[in-house]
């Protein structure tokens, strides 16, 4: 476009002039020549606006048009170029065309070519004329810019006002269309007051009308009479009436007909002629809803004129045919509202309602996939010709409907439309109701085809409705115990299982597919009856004490062929003991539930390891039924160990016949007859040959059988009641004089008793289930063998008891039976043990000895009856003088020495052969030191030798006594024993206790010394049945038992009994009958101090004693298997139930070893290469950067993360070392790895008695930024690109101060400054987490995709949009976006907020939900505020501020020879505590708040993060006290601290679910840091306080609900604190019987928090004082 805009006046005079000026000021001033006269320009008249001047501006309201002009100079040098280069164009073009050359003078060349040059000449020619034309109009307008501008701005100005015309035009229309059902009636209401009052209207003129004639009534009366007689006439004999309307009524002057369903018409006559027309009266409908009638208006009288002509042209017949069409019309309108209203409810998104032509189309259940079923409301007419009018009703056309269920018409459909009363949804729901009883129908007739359900077995009930589809349902019996009631929800057609399970989600995900429910629905119950099945099975077999063995997974051909083609499920269980290659397999099947027997393969086959992870089966073997109805899971105990014996019977057949197989050994099987404790096992006889015997005690004999027969009868009897063992009998015959009168007594299991004439003996075996009792058959030969031996060498004892492990027998009878047992336990040599109050009790272990030695049992026999005087002898002389006075030490079964106290003097006591006798020699013994015996001593003990008694005589230098005078010598003796010595020692003052002096007295002072000795199992049981009434396994405030229990009802009678109250107590009984079952204790002796034992001290003692070494995992040979099992990914599982296939559990262990660790990558290797069973799998990480892309791809196989290790000497092997894994803490639960700031704070709470593993978490944190950039989330592969918050330095100086004299501590503290260094610079202070802006920090961790250690449905609302957006189901788009098949940056968005809330620990907030990445938040620049003040502070003090920077520790751009000092470290903290208080303080709030640094704004969440601050110190004096004043109490509450205020919680709805780090729920960390922050700005009264109402909270919940001590708890409340409803639910609850962890930065949070109570505060926590009631005390400052 050319600008003709001018800008004043000066431009018009310059045109006239004879110059134009383009474009105002920007224009190029171009000089012409005018030829003749330039007032006007052609065409156009000299008064019109174009010859108008600069005084006739236009008005205000047109606007100038300025923009999109070019300068007529710029279109000219265009016209010019273009020209020049066409031209040339056109020339190289003739150039190339060849014109023949002619002979001889031709006048023009007629040639195709010469014609051609021509014509492109003349088409370019005239190209460019056309083109100059349009340039010198231009030019001519250009003269007269002024008004060329002007006519273009008004013809802008008139097409916006024309088109704002028609807009307003458009918008009129719509408002009156709009606004017509809005219409409301206006009454004159002060007219109707005149016309009521006065009879008349003043305002209104008089027109002289005259009155109407007043008709009497009388006489109107006889004239509607007479009307009536003429229509009744009429109607009678003149007027042919249509069937449809033979029902009328004649009254007031009207006839009446009455057509039912559609409507009432009343007509009348004008005058008594029959042949003259009826005429309209009135109409109404006779349906609802609707209006009465037409309403009065244009419409009314447009009716009621067409009724008329009708009437008059065609009669009734034309009257009724019209009126009847118009109804069903309108009915077919009012289901059409209908229809509209319902989509506006809610039907919205379920339904679909589409007019076609004079039909309805009713789609329902839009949203379901798969086949779309509608129906269709229209008129049904008939097409068979009618001779006349005369015809039934019934040939009339109505209103009917078609249906089409999944596509196809549906005939003959039971269903009538009640058209009296119209109503769409109802004849909806009738569809509905047919569709799903046509479900049901189909699905129990296929359920019916399996034996269950047709036989009965199991009950199908279909429950059926015609009228409301929620009341049909279809209740299905899974098991005996468990049914399951169908549903399909009208509106949707979703099918749904109640009651709700998660075991119903596959089966309702499956049936809300794209195949027909009727089709599929059978198969996903008959599925689901399988996995009820196995569910309910797992269930019993756990609480009996089974394993549910989760790793054999066959694939579904697999399972078939084992285990029959119906096979549907499977469920794989163990025993504790059982051999790990048995198995007890159930199946389930329609035609009923099977148990089994599996056997795995030592390894995987090729065909297995293709189809599926885990062992393969070997072999199978179907155990016998044993109930009647195999479709019952609900187990008896009974029925459940006939099915143990049963099972463990044909794996003891399998293993005996494969072990003899393996031998050689010949057998053969024999059926028995069973008995309900011994099943139909056939027993084996074997022929043992003399070599195939190997005994294993005394291997220098020649192994025989006991002069037996060499067959021997081996028999399954059944398994132990109480270990499952499987129990054998053995029976054999044998000619043992020595044992034929005897039997052996029971001893641990094995009895072997002999028949006294007939020589037969038998005795039973005990094999671990899955063990061949083969090897204990030759083991137990040999053992008769060898107790055969030992009888015999025992000829001058009297034996009493005598079985495989043990021998009683008597030695001596005067002036008592002494009585010795030998026992043989395991494979050990044998020990001799002897009662209580034996005298040759302090000989026993040389005894023992001895009896393993090469003498054996012949010379032990003998020296019981050479030393018992002397025994007896030592025992009187102890008990005369005292032990304080003479004590007596054996130095083997032949010397002993007795000393006396201080040094004063010792005698050795010795057995020599004299004389061919065994005598018994005393001399004075050497004293330690070169000390003398006392002077007083030796004169009496020299006296003595002089001397000669009964038995004895003094030899010099000692005695020598007889076998029986060595009584009498040291009766004499102990005058000696008695002598005053000539020296008092010096006395070594008594060092006391006071507090265990104090603690003395109070338990001396209480009568809590009672005890009582419980049988375990009995004692457990009984208090489980009485007081745990919910079953939970746990005794708490919840349970309804009567608190009172008496203990010692089952112990001993001679034992004190007393009874436990209260529910505290009860759950301290229930905790330690539980450590006992775990020790293996059969009897328990439990203590009433145990129960009754302060809640403080308790839970204290427990955290230090047990909780912590519980917590405790280390990374090699003898912890790998315990700390490396991913609890987290194995939870993980699709949405739809089945098992992840992203995350594969096998092979069991993975560990990831960095690059710079090659030793430990050699020690896993071989670790695993010398554990098979193991299973580890050791991978290298790359060498150099961890990249997103990478820790995505090793999602797949997730894998613990290599931590430090140590070489340590072996003991005993001064050179050899091994690697040793670092200790470390882990949480708990469900966490089984070290996490950052977990450790950090459980760490707080191990300072005074777990020191070491304190030492190996800063190691091991030490390590991770060594080799993988930064302290983890946690040592997981899937947490390589995340962090958590930065304690380190913190945590080592409080480690440095409690270990400096250590020669170590100052080396382990250089190196967590430097790592933390490292840290700073790598990870917290780089892009992307600082923001350059602020000079703060975020929280940016790298990653892709969702989570991998999250369950999918955490993310089920994220990805339901993009599930709809693809068609997809949810576990598909999830594993579609982390593959990468789509592509969707609104979700990359949202995980990256995700991952940055999960780095800063505090997952999930309202506080950081969806914002965090761009959150400079107040608690990370408060831990980096720390650091920076850490590191300057342990530079200055400890390091001469002077610290090197070693490699290894060195960032990109360092050299080794970096040195840091304080000063850099101190400008950085000053320089955070500036952009503290300019980005995150309010002063008006009072408070610190994040900032957000893309919005440039504070975040108005309030969080208690706000008073980390006063942790750090980065506050100053006046921020502190309004921090106090006004921050504090938005969080404070009777348990402790929120973690954000309820404010910023807000309403817990759908669309805003309740978060775990939201109020009312209170962490542990955020308390014990507010408590040392408040103390730091001597805040003492508040910390005292709030320390005091979180350990007040914990201790109540510790006491009131069996020990529990979890993650976080409801501080709003007491009585449940621990009862939280968030979106994990809560850690450290998952517990039966006793609690073994607690969870560990709550336990850290216990122990920082009593460490600072005094006395009287301890008191009034374990007594449940509150705060409120402790605070009024005058102790109360004592906290």
């Amino acid at each position: 476009m050319v600008d003709y805009t001018d800008t004043d006046c000066t431009e018009d005079r310059n045109h006239r002039e004879g110059s134009s000026i383009i474009n105002g000021s920007l224009g190029e001033v171009i000089s012409y020549q005018t030829n003749g006269n330039s007032s006007a320009m052609e065409g156009f008249p000299a008064n019109s606006i174009f010859a108008g001047d600069c005084s006739r501006q236009l008005p205000p309201e047109i606007a100038r048009i300025t923009l999109g002009y070019l300068p007529l100079s710029s279109l000219i040098t265009r016209l010019v170029q273009e020209s020049f280069n066409g031209i040339t164009e056109v020339i190289n073009e003739m150039s190339e065309l060849q014109i023949p050359q002619l002979n001889g003078a031709v006048p023009a060349n007629p040639s195709q070519g010469n014609v051609q040059k021509k014509t492109r000449l003349l088409e370019f020619a005239h190209d460019r004329r056309a083109q100059f034309i349009k340039i010198l109009v231009l030019s001519q307008w250009s003269r007269r810019m002024e008004s060329i501008g002007r006519v273009i701005d008004i013809k802008a100005w008139l097409d916006a006002q024309t088109r704002l015309y028609e807009g307003a035009c458009s918008w009129i229309g719509e408002l009156r269309r709009i606004m017509a059902f809005e219409r409301t009636p206006n009454p004159d209401l002060r007219t109707a007051l005149e016309a009521l009052s006065l009879g008349k209207i003043l305002y209104l003129p008089d027109l002289g009308y005259l009155p109407p004639v007043q008709v009497p009534p009388q006489r109107l009366l006889t004239a509607l009479r007479g009307i009536n007689t003429q229509l009744t006439i009429r109607m009678r004999l003149h007027e042919n009436i249509p069937p449809p309307l033979k029902r009328y009524s004649i009254s007031n002057g009207r006839v009446t007909f009455k057509v039912p369903n559609e409507f009432e018409l009343d007509l009348s006559i004008a005058d008594e002629n029959p042949s003259s027309q009826l005429y309209f009266i009135d109409f109404r409908f006779s349906f609802s809803p609707t209006s009465a009638g037409v309403a009065q208006g244009p419409m009314r009288d447009d009716f009621e004129g067409r009724i008329n002509i009708l009437l008059r042209r065609e009669g009734l017949k034309g009257c009724y045919d019209f009126l009847h069409s118009f109804v069903l019309t309108h009915k077919l309108n009012i289901f059409r509202h209908q229809g509209h209203l319902m989509l506006q409810a809610s039907w919205s998104e379920h339904l679909k309602v589409e007019a076609v032509h004079r039909s309805l189309i009713i789609q329902y259940w839009v949203t379901r996939p798969g086949a779309k079923s509608w129906m269709e409301l229209g008129v049904r007419r008939r097409h068979a010709k009618r001779s006349s009018w005369l015809q039934e009703e019934e040939d009339e056309s109505q209103i009917g409907f078609r249906w089409f269920c999944g596509g196809k018409e549906i005939a003959d459909v039971p269903l009538t439309i009640d058209l009296g009363e119209l109503s769409l949804e109802t004849i909806l729901k009738r569809i509905i109701s047919a569709h799903t009883n046509a479900i049901f129908k189909e699905t129990r007739s296929r359920l019916r085809e399996g034996h269950l359900y047709a036989k009965k077995t199991l009950t199908l009930k279909h429950t059926r409705s015609i009228t409301e589809p929620a009341a049909s349902s279809m209740r299905v019996q899974l098991t005996k115990s468990q049914s399951c009631t169908i549903i399909q929800e009208p509106v949707s057609g979703r099918i749904v299982l109640l009651p709700p399970s998660p075991l119903y989600s596959r089966a309702e995900r499956d049936m809300n597919g794209p195949i027909s429910p009727a089709k599929i629905a059978a198969t996903c119950i008959a599925n689901l009856r399988s996995n009820a099945s196995c569910e309910e099975v797992e269930g019993t077999l756990r609480c009996y004490g089974w394993t549910i063995v989760n790793s054999i997974r066959p694939s579904q051909d697999r399972m078939r062929h084992h285990f029959g083609r119906g096979t549907l499920g499977a469920g794989f269980f163990r025993k504790r003991l059982w051999d790990p290659h048995w198995l007890l397999a159930f199946t389930s099947t329609l035609a009923g539930n099977s148990w089994w027997v599996v056997e795995l393969d030592n390894g995987i086959s090729r065909a297995d390891r293709t189809a599926a992870p885990g062992p393969s089966i070997r072999t199978v073997f179907k155990v016998p039924s044993t109930t009647k109805s195999t479709a019952l899971t609900e187990l008896s105990c009974l029925e459940l160990s006939q099915i143990e014996v049963n099972a463990v019977g044909m794996i003891s057949q399998h293993t005996d016949s494969r072990q003899l197989a393996l031998q050689k050994i010949p057998h053969k099987l024999v059926k028995t007859s069973s008995t309900r404790s011994s099943p139909n096992s056939p027993a084996f006889y074997v022929r043992l040959p003399k070599s195939g015997m190997q005994p294993r005690v005394r291997p220098e004999k020649e192994p025989e059988m006991p002069r037996s027969s060499q067959v021997v009868r081996i028999s399954f009897i059944g398994i132990d009641e109480y270990d499952s063992y499987a129990n054998h009998l053995v029976m054999a015959q044998s000619n043992c004089p020595t044992l034929r009168s005897r039997s052996l007594d029971s001893t641990d299991g094995n009895f072997v008793t002999f028949h006294p004439t007939s020589g037969a003996f038998a005795f039973r075996l005990r094999t671990a289930v899955g063990a061949s009792a083969i090897p204990g058959l030759l083991d137990c030969l040999a053992k008769i063998q060898r107790l055969i031996d030992y009888i015999a060498d025992m000829q001058a004892a009297k034996v009493h008891r005598v079985s495989l492990r043990h021998v009683d027998f008597t030695y001596a009878t005067e002036p008592q039976d002494l009585r010795a047992k030998i026992s043989f336990v395991g494979e050990g040599p044998p020990r001799i043990s002897f009662e209580k109050g034996n005298p040759h009790l302090r000989i026993q272990n040389q005894l023992t000895g001895l009896l393993r030695g090469p003498k054996g049992l012949r010379y032990v026999i003998l020296l019981l009856t050479v030393t018992l005087p002397l025994m007896r002898a030592l025992a009187a002389t102890e008990s005369v003088n005292g032990e304080d006075k003479v004590s007596v030490l054996s130095r083997s079964a032949e010397w002993y020495q007795i000393r006396l106290p201080d040094h004063l003097g010792s005698f050795d006591v010795r057995l020599r052969r004299r004389r061919e006798e065994f005598m018994w020699f005393v001399e004075e013994a050497a004293l330690p030191d070169g000390r003398k015996t006392d002077s007083r001593i030796h004169e009496q003990f020299r006296s003595i030798i002089g001397q000669k008694g009964d038995g004895w005589s003094g030899i010099s230098p000692g005695i020598v006594a007889s076998l029986s005078g060595v009584e009498a010598l040291l009766k004499r003796m102990n005058a000696i024993f008695q002598v005053q010595p000539a020296t008092k020692p010096a006395s070594i003052p008594e060092v006391r206790d006071d507090k265990a002096r104090k603690r003395k007295r109070e338990d001396e002072g209480k009568s809590n010394h009672e005890s009582v000795s419980v049988n375990v199992e009995t004692a457990m049981r009984r208090l489980l049945e009485q007081e745990d009434t919910d079953r939970n396994y746990l005794i708490t405030i919840d349970d309804q038992g009567p608190k009172h229990f008496p203990l010692g009802l089952y112990g001993s009678p001679e034992q004190s009994k007393f009874d436990v109250q209260g529910v505290y107590q009860l759950s301290n009984l229930l905790q330690e009958l539980f450590l006992a079952q775990q020790q293996g204790l059969t009897m328990a002796t439990i203590k009433r101090s145990q129960l009754e034992e302060d809640p403080v001290h308790r839970l204290e003692r427990l955290i230090t004693t047990s909780w912590w070494d519980n917590l405790t995992r280390r990374l090699d040979a003898d912890g790998i298997d315990r700390a490396a099992p991913d609890n987290l990914t194995r939870r993980i599982a699709h949405a739809d139930g089945t098992k992840p296939t992203a995350l594969k559990p096998e092979p069991t262990l993975r560990i990831y070893v960095p690059p710079g660790a090659p030793e430990q990558f050699a020690y896993y290797s071989t670790l695993a290469k010398n554990r098979s069973g193991l299973e580890l799998d050791v991978q290298w990480l790359p060498d150099g950067e961890v990249t997103a892309d990478f820790i995505k791809n090793i999602n797949s196989k997730p894998g613990i993360l290599a931590l430090d290790m140590e070489n340590v000497q072996l003991q005993g092997q001064p050179v050899a070392r091994q690697m040793k894994g670092l200790p470390f803490i882990v949480p708990g639960d469900q966490f089984n790895e070290l996490y950052n700031w977990d450790a950090c704070f459980c760490a707080l709470g191990m300072l005074d008695n777990h020191l070491p593993v304190v030492k190996g978490i800063v190691k091991n944190f030490v390590f991770e930024i060594k080799h993988y950039g930064k302290i983890l989330n946690a040592n997981r592969s899937y947490y390589l690109g995340r962090a958590q918050p930065p304690l380190l330095t913190w945590l080592a100086l409080k480690t440095f101060h409690r270990t400096k004299q250590e020669p170590d501590a100052l080396d382990i503290l250089r190196a967590a400054i430097l790592a933390a260094r490292k840290e700073y610079y790598v990870w917290w202070t780089s892009k992307p987490r600082l923001d350059e802006e602020t000079g703060l920090s975020r929280y940016r961790p790298i990653g892709k995709g969702s989570p991998p250690e999250c369950r999918s449905t955490v993310f089920a609302h994220v990805f339901k949009p993009y599930a709809d957006k693809y068609d997809m189901t949810l576990q598909e788009v999830s594993n579609a976006y982390n593959n990468g098949s789509i592509s969707e940056p609104d979700l990359d968005v949202f995980f990256d907020h995700d991952r940055a809330v999960r780095e800063s620990g505090h997952d999930t907030s309202n506080r950081v939900e969806g914002v965090c990445a761009d959150l400079a938040t107040v608690d990370l620049n408060c831990l980096l505020f720390q650091i920076e003040n850490d590191i300057a502070s342990t530079i200055s003090t400890y390091f001469d501020d002077n610290l090197a920077i070693p490699e290894g520790f060195v960032i990109r751009g360092e050299n080794v020879a970096t040195v840091e000092t304080s000063q850099i470290w101190r400008e950085r903290v000053e320089r955070r505590r500036a952009a503290m208080d300019k980005y995150f303080w309010n002063e008006t709030k009072g408070m610190y708040l994040d900032y957000n640094t893309v919005k440039r704004e504070q975040s108005t969440a309030e969080s208690v993060t706000s008073l980390w601050p006063l942790w750090c110190g980065a506050a100053n004096k006046s921020q502190a006290e309004r921090l106090v004043k006004l921050a504090l109490p938005k969080f404070e509450c009777i348990g402790g601290l929120s973690s954000t205020s309820e404010s910023t919680r807000g309403t817990v709805t759908d669309a805003n679910p309740q978060k775990q780090w939201d109020y009312p729920y209170g962490w542990a960390p955020h308390q014990i840091l507010a408590w040392d922050g408040l103390k730091r700005y001597d805040f003492k009264n508040e910390a005292d306080r709030l320390t005091y109402r979180w350990l007040h909270m914990m201790t109540e919940t510790f006491r009131n609900w069996n020990g529990t001590v979890v993650e976080k708890y409801d501080v709003t409340q007491l009585d449940r604190s621990h009862s939280v409803d968030a979106e994990y639910g809560n850690q450290g609850r998952n517990f039966k019987y006793a609690p073994q962890e607690g969870f560990g930065w709550t336990n850290g949070s216990y122990i920082h928090g009593v460490s600072s109570m005094g006395d009287e505060a301890r008191k009034a926590l374990a007594d449940g004082v509150s705060w409120e009631d402790f605070s009024k005390r005058d102790v109360a400052g004592s906290t």
